[in-house]
Order: structure tokens, then sequence, then C-alpha cells
């Protein structure tokens, strides 16, 4: 249950797909774009709950916490030069509570 304190926080779920012929699995600048975002979302109070990947299937699926749409968009929307990417609101678990 959230404190009163607690600002309102949304979990989003982020998927990432690119073409196997533009997989960054070996090219160290798209990878590091990766990395600079997390890093970035960590300071712009956004928590990545879960990262993790297809490589079979290149895709890259995140969880996230955040407190809006607009600041996981200015985080990981430079991301979509990269590939698909889809940024969806989603409810854990917890809506199934009493």
């Amino acid at each position: 249950m959230k404190q009163k304190n607690q600002l309102a926080r949304t979990i989003y779920h982020c998927e990432h797909k690119h073409k196997p012929s533009d997989c960054f699995g070996k090219n160290a600048a798209k990878k590091k774009l990766w990395i600079q975002a997390v890093k970035v979302a960590e300071k712009s109070d956004i928590k990545v709950r879960e990262f993790v990947i297809s490589p079979l299937e290149h895709r890259i699926f995140l969880i996230l916490e955040a407190p809006s749409f607009e600041s996981v968009e200015h985080v990981f929307g430079s991301l979509k030069t990269l590939g698909e990417m889809s940024i969806t609101p989603v409810l854990d678990g917890s809506f199934f509570e009493l």
C-alpha cells in the first residue's frame, strides 16, 4: 500500500525490436546508447525493474517505473532510431488485491 507522501508512479512495458541486419550486439556505439539511456533513467527518477533480451528474436524488453510517460519518452525515445519501440503503461499484479 502506498504511503500518503509517495507520488503516484506508473509501470511501463517497453519492447524494442530490430532486424538482424541492424543488430547492435557487436556495435559498440549503438550498445553505448542503451547503456547511457539506462544510466540517465536512474538519474531521472525512472526505475528499471527489468531489462531482458531475446537475442534470437532481436528483441529487448524493459519494465520501467516512472513518474510520467513524458519522462520515459525523454530518456528512451532516442532509442527509436535503432529499431521499433513500443512503450505501454501496464498494471502490476497488485491490482487484483482487495
